[in-house]
C-alpha cells in the first residue's frame, strides 16, 4: 500500500489527519479567498418602499419556501410581514435594498442556513437590480429559475440544497463573479460560459451534471473551477490563457482524452483530474511554481513521468497522486516526496489496451413493462470478461446482470427514471472499461389526439395547436385541405387530422355598380357573385376565377372550383334609349346631317323617294328610335319663246314635298298666245291654271308663248265696216246739234 493510499485507509487516521492538516494549512488562503468572493457586503437597509412587483417576488419566495418555518424571520429578528400592508420590505431579515430612481430596489437576498424548504419563484429574475443571492445550506428543491435579465447579478451561492432540474442559461451575465451550486442534484449540461469575463468562481461539485465541460477560453478572471463528482464526459477543456486560475477540480467523472497543457498557469495551486478515463501522457509542470496538489490517479495515463515543477518545487508533501496509471516506472525522489509513496510508482502497471463500453439507443420502458439494454465493447470483443449490468435505481427497475433485460417495478410510476450501469472488467491485455450508464424514463402509452386546429378552415397551413397530445407530423397541403397526424407516444395510437383549406375571392366592381362574392371559399368549391348596377346602368360583364364570362345584362355569376386566391371583376354600362332629334319630321331637300338624335347614336341617313330615314340606336340594352324627314324636291318654272308678253306664277325654283303637286297661274300677254305648257313634272292645264303631277323628283315646268296672228278682211266685211263708220259719224253730228 502506497503512502498516499494510507492516507485514505481506515487505519491511517493519525497520518491522514496530519496530511490533511498540512493541506488545510497550505490551502487556507485559497479557502479564505472563496469565502471572501462569496461573502455579501453588509449594508444599512434602505427604508423607502420597493415596487409592488418586487414585493410580490419576495412574497412568492416566502410562501414558496415555507417562510413560516424559517429560522431567522421571527422576533427578535426582522420579521417578513408578508400579510401586512406594503412597506418596510427593505428592513426584512436578509433583504438589502438600494435607491433606484424615486424608490428602492432589492439588491441582495441573504438567507443561508435559514430552513428554506420548497421551490424558488420563477419571477426571481424580475429583480432587475439584484446583485447577491445567498441561499446555501437550506432544503430548497426544484429547478433554479431563469437568470435572464439579471444583468447586475454578481454572486450566486445555492450550495447544499436539494435542487434538481438543469442549470439556467448564464448568457449575458457579464457582472457574474461567483456561481456556486455544489452539493445538489442538478443534472444536464453546464451552460455556455462564453463572455462571462468577470467570472472568478464556478463551483458545481457533487451534482448529476453530464455532457462536456464547456469552453473556458477567454475567462481571464477565472480562479476556481470545481466540477468534480458528476457524470461529465468528453475531453477536458483547454486551460490556455487562464493566468488567474488557482484551483481546477474535475475528479470522479467519465472524462476522456488527454490532460490539457498547463503551461503558463503560474497561479495554479490545485489540480485534480483523478478517477476518470483520461489517456495520453502527463503534461509538463515546468514553471508552475505555485502548484501544491497534482492529483491524477485512477486514469489510463501512460508514458514517462514528468519532472516536478522547476526551478521551484512547491508540491505539498504527500498530497499528490500519480498511480494507479500505466506510467513508465522510474526513480524520482521528488515524486516520492510529493506523493508520500516510496516509490511514487506504487500501484502503476504496465500499459494495457484501453477498452470502452457504449450503450445502444435507449429502449422504451413502459410502466410495469420490460425492455432490453445492450452495451458493446470497443475494441471488440475486448477483455475476456462479460459485460455486467446493474440497476442504479433498484426501487424503480431491476436488470438481469447478463442479458440486460430490464423490468419496471411496482415502485416506478410515469416519469420515474430507471438507470442501468454497464461494466466490463479488464484482464492481462485490457484495462477495465469505464462504467457507462443508460437512463430510461418510465412512460405510459399516450394516444395521439388532434388539437384545436383540426377542422378549422384556414388560409395557410396551421402551425400551432396541431395536437392536443402526441407528436405532430409535417403539414401537407392539397387544394381542399391541410393534413397532418398526431403520432402517439410510447406505443400510443396515431390520429389523422385535417383542416379545410380556404381561399379569398376578391370582388372588384367598376364604376356605376357593386359586386358581392361569397368568400372565403373552401378549396374545390365555387363562389356565387351578385352584381347590382346603379340606376340607369346595366351589368356589362362578370368574369374571373375560372368561370364563364357573362353576357350583358346578367347579374349573377358562378366561379369555377376555387383552387387559389382569385379575383372576380364586374363592369357596367349606361342604359341609353334612342330618341329622334329635331330634324325628325322636318321636310328638307337635302339629307339632314345635324340634330338627327336627341339620345343614342345616329345611323347613316337613307334617302327614299318620299323621305329621308335613319335610326337612333340605344346603348346598354336601350331600345332604338326610327326617325324620318319628308323629302322636298325643286320645281322650277321656265319659259320658252317670248316671255315679255306673258307670265307664270310663282316664278323661280319652288320646294315641293315629295308626292305633292304645285299649281302655276299662266297669264298671256297682248298680242300673244299660249303655245304650250309642259316640262318634266307632268301636269294638267285647266284654264290659266297648270297643276303638276305628284312630284317625285326635281323637275321643270316649261311654258311657251307666241305672237297672235293678224286677221285678213273680205270685201263684204270692209263694206260693212264702212257703213258702220258712216252711221257712227251721222249719230255724232246729230248729237252735236242737239247740244247747241
Amino acid at each position: 500500500m502506497s503512502r498516499h493510499e494510507h492516507l485514505f485507509s481506515p487505519n491511517a487516521a493519525p497520518k491522514r489527519a496530519s496530511a490533511l492538516a498540512a493541506l488545510v494549512a497550505r490551502s487556507g488562503q485559497a479557502l479564505a479567498a472563496i469565502t471572501a468572493v462569496l461573502s455579501i457586503s453588509v449594508a444599512a437597509p434602505a427604508t423607502a418602499q420597493i415596487s409592488s412587483a418586487e414585493r410580490a417576488v419576495l412574497v412568492s419566495l416566502y410562501n414558496g419556501t415555507n417562510g413560516a418555518s424559517w429560522t431567522n424571520t421571527t422576533a427578535p429578528n426582522a420579521v417578513w410581514t408578508v400579510a401586512a400592508s406594503p412597506g418596510g420590505e427593505c428592513a426584512w431579515f436578509g433583504v438589502v435594498c438600494a435607491p433606484s430612481g424615486s424608490s428602492n430596489s432589492v439588491v441582495e437576498i441573504n438567507l443561508p442556513s435559514n430552513n428554506l424548504a420548497g421551490a424558488l419563484p420563477a419571477s426571481l429574475n424580475t429583480l432587475s437590480n439584484l446583485r447577491f443571492l445567498r441561499l446555501q445550506s437550506n432544503s430548497i428543491s426544484g429547478a433554479l429559475p431563469s437568470f435572464t435579465g439579471l444583468n447586475n447579478l454578481s454572486y450566486v451561492d445555492v450550495r447544499s440544497n436539494q435542487l434538481t432540474g438543469s442549470l439556467p442559461s448564464l448568457a449575458g451575465l457579464t457582472s457574474l463573479e461567483a456561481f456556486s451550486f455544489s452539493g445538489n442534484q442538478i443534472a444536464g449540461q453546464i451552460p455556455s460560459l462564453t463572455g462571462l469575463t468577470a467570472l472568478k468562481v464556478f463551483q458545481g461539485s457533487n451534482n448529476l451534471l453530464s455532457g462536456n465541460i464547456p469552453s473556458l477560453t477567454g475567462l481571464s478572471a477565472l480562479e476556481w473551477f470545481h466540477v468534480d463528482s458528476n457524470q461529465l464526459s468528453g475531453a477536458l477543456p483547454s486551460l490556455s490563457g487562464l493566468s488567474s486560475l488557482q484551483s481546477f477540480y474535475a475528479s470522479n467523472n467519465a472524462l476522456t482524452g488527454a490532460l490539457p497543457s498547463l503551461s503558463g498557469l503560474t497561479a495554479l495551486r490545485f489540480f485534480r483530474a483523478d478517477a476518470n478515463q483520461i489517456t495520453g501522457t502527463l503534461p509538463s509542470l515546468a514553471g508552475l511554481n505555485a502548484l501544491e496538489v497534482f492529483f491524477v490517479r485512477n486514469n489510463q495515463i501512460a508514458g514517462a513521468v514528468t519532472p516536478v515543477p522547476a526551478p521551484t518545487n512547491a508540491l505539498a508533501a504527500g498530497l499528490s497522486a500519480l498511480c494507479p496509471n500505466q506510467l513508465t516506472v522510474s526513480a524520482v525522489a521528488a515524486w516520492d516526496a510529493a506523493t508520500g509513496s516510496t516509490p511514487w510508482s506504487t500501484g502503476c502497471v504496465a500499459p494495457r489496451t484501453a477498452q470502452t463500453l457504449a450503450f445502444g439507443a435507449a429502449p422504451l420502458l413502459l410502466v410495469s413493462g420490460t425492455a432490453t439494454v445492450a452495451a458493446t465493447a470497443s475494441p471488440a470483443p475486448g477483455s475476456s470478461a462479460s459485460v455486467s449490468y446493474t440497476s442504479l435505481t433498484p426501487s424503480i427497475c431491476s436488470v438481469n446482470a447478463s442479458s440486460g433485460l430490464v423490468t419496471a417495478l411496482a415502485g416506478g410510476v410515469a416519469g420515474s427514471v430507471c438507470t442501468i450501469a454497464a461494466d466490463k472488467a479488464g484482464d492481462a491485455s485490457f484495462n477495465s472499461a469505464p462504467q457507462v450508464t443508460q437512463s430510461m424514463t418510465l412512460v405510459v402509452p399516450i394516444n395521439g389526439v388532434c388539437g384545436s386546429a383540426n377542422g378549422v378552415a384556414s388560409f395557410v397551413a396551421p402551425s400551432a395547436n396541431l395536437c392536443a397530445s402526441g407528436t405532430a407530423s409535417a403539414v401537407t397541403s392539397t387544394v381542399s385541405q391541410f393534413s397532418w397526424s398526431c403520432a402517439g407516444l410510447n406505443t400510443g395510437t396515431t390520429s389523422s387530422c385535417t383542416a379545410p383549406r380556404q381561399y379569398n375571392v376578391t370582388a372588384s366592381a367598376g364604376a356605376n355598380g357593386t359586386l358581392i362574392c361569397a368568400t372565403p371559399i373552401i378549396g374545390s368549391n365555387t363562389s356565387t357573385c351578385t352584381a347590382t348596377p346603379s340606376a340607369g346602368y346595366r351589368t356589362l360583364s362578370i368574369s374571373g376565377c375560372g368561370g364563364t364570362t357573362t353576357a350583358a345584362g346578367v347579374n349573377t355569376y358562378t366561379t369555377a372550383a376555387i383552387t387559389a386566391d382569385c379575383t372576380v371583376a364586374a363592369s357596367f354600362e349606361q342604359v341609353v334609349v334612342g330618341a329622334c332629334g329635331s330634324a325628325n319630321g322636318v321636310a328638307t331637300v337635302l339629307a339632314p346631317s345635324a340634330n338627327l338624335c336627341a339620345a343614342g347614336t345616329a345611323s347613316a341617313v337613307t334617302s327614299g323617294a318620299s323621305s329621308f330615314t335613319w335610326t337612333c340606336a340605344g346603348a346598354g340594352g336601350g331600345s332604338p328610335a326610327s326617325c324620318a324627314a319628308p323629302r322636298n324636291y325643286t320645281v322650277t318654272a321656265s319659259f320658252a319663246g317670248l316671255i315679255g308678253n306673258g307670265s307664270i306664277t310663282p316664278t323661280g325654283p319652288q320646294s315641293v314635298t315629295a308626292g305633292s303637286t304645285i299649281s302655276f297661274t299662266i297669264a298671256v300677254g297682248p298680242g300673244q298666245i299660249l303655245r304650250s305648257v309642259g316640262g318634266t313634272c307632268g301636269g294638267t292645264l285647266t284654264g290659266t291654271t297648270y297643276v303638276t303631277s305628284a312630284i317625285t323628283g326635281d323637275c321643270t315646268v316649261l311654258v311657251a308663248f307666241d305672237a297672235a296672228p293678224i286677221p285678213t278682211m273680205s270685201p263684204a266685211l270692209l263694206a260693212l265696216l264702212g257703213l258702220m263708220l258712216a252711221s257712227a259719224v251721222g249719230m255724232f253730228g246729230r248729237r252735236r246739234l242737239n247740244w247747241k
